[in-house]
């Protein structure tokens, strides 16, 4: 079982690097100042509503959104903490695991030019390495987390793994370290 789930992580991961690179692109392009961050709130549900991951925008504009292997429909009239433990009790009866999402998506303004070699709000490749305002804190880890929530149901759809069975993977994998309860 293990040697299969890696194989089609890692496929998986390959296929979808390009596409995260793209959904960065997108969010660095945000000027998602602290309390200003309504387009990249909606670039982001965007994002989850057209990978068909429920998802939505709560009270304070923050998103969230799930990824499970059973229905977890957003009702707009539920707020966040009710919905997500909802999500939570049904994933433990059915033993299956859950990836919730939620990441900020503010910056810090950037509002001297002449200290910026580029845009800041246009991602960049140079040396290996991606450059744009957000990118290390947080937009790069906001669109990982983002696609990751995609990968994880776009491999439920290759082959359904139980939490026990990720976690007993991770166990052998990283035998000193100890699983997450789900």
């Amino acid at each position: 079982m293990g040697e299969k789930l890696i194989t089609d992580v890692n496929k998986i991961c390959d296929e979808y690097y390009e596409k995260t690179v793209d959904f960065l692109s997108e969010v660095i392009a945000c000027k998602s100042y602290s309390g200003h961050e309504k387009e990249c709130a909606y670039s982001v549900l965007h994002f989850f509503q057209k990978n068909d991951i429920p998802a939505f925008i709560d009270k304070r504009g923050s998103v969230l959104a799930v990824s499970t292997p059973f229905s977890a429909d957003v009702n707009s009239n539920e707020d966040a903490h009710s919905w997500v433990k909802k999500v939570l009790e049904d994933a433990q009866k059915n033993d299956a695991k859950v990836l919730i999402y939620n990441a900020h998506m503010d910056v810090v303004t950037a509002d001297n030019k002449e200290d910026w070699t580029d845009d800041p709000f246009k991602l960049v490749r140079r040396d290996g390495k991606i450059y744009g305002r957000g990118t290390c804190d947080m937009k790069g880890a906001l669109a990982a987390m983002a696609y990751s929530i995609v990968l994880s149901k776009k491999l439920d759809e290759i082959s359904p793994y139980t939490s026990k069975e990720i976690n007993s993977l991770s166990k052998e994998m990283y035998p000193e370290s100890q699983s997450l309860p789900l």
